[in-house]
């Protein structure tokens, strides 16, 4: 039985999981569907989480800001 502590199920198109074999078929060392996800998602969070840089705002604008559905009110 699957250790649900260390891994969780995934659900993809057939399209999508018949790419996955083929990537994992044509890359240096042929690994499992699962190792090629987990290789493609740690790729992508390393590009865009870890060089993340947020918008510099000034507190006032934090803090007064309006949302854009505040805005749009049909109240008038």
């Amino acid at each position: 039985m699957t250790d649900t502590t260390k891994y969780k199920s995934v659900c993809v198109k057939h399209t999508t999981d018949n790419q996955l074999k083929d990537l994992s078929a044509v890359s240096e060392i042929p690994v499992s569907k699962s190792a090629m996800i987990s290789h493609l998602v740690d790729k992508e969070w390393k590009q865009k989480v870890l060089n993340f840089k947020p918008k510099k705002v000034g507190l006032f604008a934090c803090l007064f800001s309006r949302s854009s559905s505040e805005g749009k009110s049909n109240d008038n």
